[in-house]
């Protein structure tokens, strides 16, 4: 029996400093501001901050002189926001932040007078996330790389037939594959992020922009090994995405009817003596629980392809279905079994759990 699988997985390319071709995301910081320097249209200067946080101005105008960033809106917009630099001889205050831009890391302070430590001294130094440039392929979904429109995002993944874009903030994702660098377009495609539903005349007028955050392409031509895949997002005004994972696809199934879908939550209630409710908000993840129809066929091949990933993070996409995006999952298997019920298809149960 011959099944069309609409529950696929997309196992990501490790992306490494040689696949990230260029972004116009910035990693490095642009000179400081300086008063007598005029600026051109779309020039960039830092301003420094407290705690190590740096922003990054774009000039609005040229022949820009005399205009403090901050306090000259019609003149400077604000690019996107960095931290400074790691420097040994530098003393750093508690939870003071640096960046390493050799392994593309945030760090924090973890005590004061910290001069001279090693980054990767745990004693004096925290790892905090992926920087603005490289947060979109750590293993988080709650970091993002952010600047202003257009974030342009040019790749050198190998062969590729699946993207995945979670948590986006943009009104289009646009997505181009050639086939070198530089070659012929192979495959080219212009994704709507805008969600909003508008069932009336006055939904048009006054219905909230609602923001679709996670995509997953499926059909990216695989043979082009030396590719190159630009992924571009714009909007009005900053634009960002948590999550890009370009990977191999990988059919599984049929999902039956049935799913279940709901979150983890790590939000902590806590009740005293007197039964009062102290609730600390915090984030939450995904989590589905899918019955899946497999060809009996690829039995051996399933098993196999699963027990691999074990440990392995992911994107589940629990159906092909328009309208069921709490099944399509950036995460990873808790458990999952093969029930061996009929001569031509098997039963596969999955528990899946997103990353946050």
């Amino acid at each position: 029996m011959n099944l069309t699988p609409d529950m696929l997985i997309v196992k990501p390319h490790t992306m490494t400093d040689a696949m990230l071709t260029s972004s116009t995301a910035l990693e490095v910081a642009p000179a400081a501001y300086a008063g007598g320097t005029t600026y051109a249209l779309n020039a960039k200067a830092s301003v420094a901050g407290a705690a190590g946080l740096i922003t990054v101005y774009r000039s609005k105008a040229g022949s820009n002189t005399g205009n403090t960033p901050a306090s000259s809106p019609t003149w400077w917009e604000v690019f996107c926001t960095l931290y400074q630099a790691y420097n040994p001889l530098t003393p750093y205050a508690a939870d003071d932040r640096v960046q390493d831009n050799t392994a593309h890391k945030i760090y924090q302070s973890v005590q004061g007078a910290n001069t001279g430590h090693a980054l990767t001294d745990t004693d004096w130094w925290i790892p905090v996330s992926a920087n603005n440039v490289w947060a979109p392929f750590d293993d988080e979904i709650g970091t993002a790389t952010e600047c202003l429109s257009p974030l342009a995002i040019v790749m050198r993944p190998g062969s590729t037939s699946g993207l995945a874009i979670f948590d986006a903030d943009a009104r289009i994702a646009q997505v181009v594959m050639k086939d070198a660098p530089g070659g012929t377009t192979v495959y080219t495609r212009d994704v709507d992020l805008d969600a909003t539903i508008v069932e009336s005349f006055f939904d048009w007028f006054m219905s909230d922009f609602e923001q679709l955050t996670d995509v997953v392409l499926t059909d990216l031509p695989a043979q082009f090994a030396n590719c190159e895949l630009t992924v571009t997002f714009t909007g009005g005004g900053m634009v960002g995405v948590g999550v890009l994972k370009p990977g191999k696809v990988i059919g599984i199934g049929k999902t039956k009817m049935g799913a279940k879908v709901g979150i983890v939550s790590y939000t902590k209630k806590v009740r005293n003596d007197f039964g009062n409710l102290t609730i600390v908000r915090r984030t939450n993840s995904k989590k589905n629980t899918l019955a899946v129809v497999t060809d009996a066929k690829r039995f051996n091949v399933i098993y196999q392809i699963l027990a691999a990933l074990d440990g392995v993070l992911c994107v589940f996409i629990g159906t092909q279905r328009v309208g069921y995006l709490p099944l399509l999952v950036y995460g990873f298997y808790v458990d999952f079994s093969i029930d061996v019920e009929y001569s031509q298809t098997h039963l596969c149960a999955l528990e899946i759990e997103g990353v946050i």
